[in-house]
């Protein structure tokens, strides 16, 4: 096999790309005992957790509103307004609700699945750039 055959099969698995999974493995894992801590209904935390999901419905629009729509869906803030929302108006139901939100974005990072580029295809996320 020569030098460029090698270069081209071999995996580009860098430093910065097993940090981003293991933060979101570590998301993950956080926001569940979080949730157990909290005493979140267990049935609800599996119905909901592939909800977000749902943000990928805007690609049905287009690629940029799609990525707008998705990256919204799937950041940290909005998980925390939830919480904090929630704390504020004394309403468990939407503290549960941002719990299992990070538990997604956690569980979606660790497996791969990234922030999406408004001018790409969906499958091309910000993992596959570091």
């Amino acid at each position: 096999m020569t030098q460029a055959n090698q270069s081209a099969t071999r995996i580009n698995i860098s430093q910065p790309l097993i940090f981003s999974h293991l933060n979101g493995l570590a998301l993950f894992v956080g926001s569940i005992i979080a949730y157990g801590i909290f005493n979140g209904n267990w049935l609800a935390f599996i119905l909901l957790l592939l909800v977000p999901d749902l943000g990928m419905l805007g690609y049905l629009i287009n690629k940029t509103i799609g990525a707008w729509i998705y990256n919204i869906v799937h950041s940290y803030g909005l998980a925390v307004i939830l919480m904090v929302a929630g704390y504020a108006m004394q309403m468990d139901s939407i503290i549960s609700l941002g719990l299992i939100l990070m538990a997604h974005i956690g569980m979606d990072q660790a497996l791969g699945f990234g922030y999406k580029y408004a001018d790409a295809e969906f499958s091309d996320t910000h993992f596959k750039r570091i």
